[in-house]
């Protein structure tokens, strides 16, 4: 929720200075060292619905996105990179 609140406030702020805030949430990346150190996080790797491998290029895509003349109209707005774990549930953040 920070990220969310985070954009929100400082789009406020910053809006009128012609500057959009957004967020990027990704999921934890280095999968296969960072998963299984975290007990509540055990199997976590078979809940995506991408390979994870392809992680790193989404958070990637979201922030080239948000850089993007496309983006220049989206305000305030949080980007879940989850490969699609939070399809079915809330992200883990």
């Amino acid at each position: 929720k920070p990220g969310n609140w985070g954009s929100r406030k400082l789009s406020l702020e910053l809006g009128r200075h012609n500057i959009s805030v957004n967020t990027v949430a990704p999921e934890p990346i280095g999968v296969d060292l960072f998963y299984p150190s975290i007990p509540r996080l055990a199997g976590a790797q078979e809940r995506y619905a991408v390979e994870p491998t392809k992680h790193t290029k989404g958070v990637a895509g979201g922030i080239a996105f948000f850089m993007s003349d496309d983006a220049s109209f989206i305000i305030g707005q949080v980007l879940y990179v989850s490969g699609g774990r939070s399809v079915d549930r809330a992200p883990i953040w």
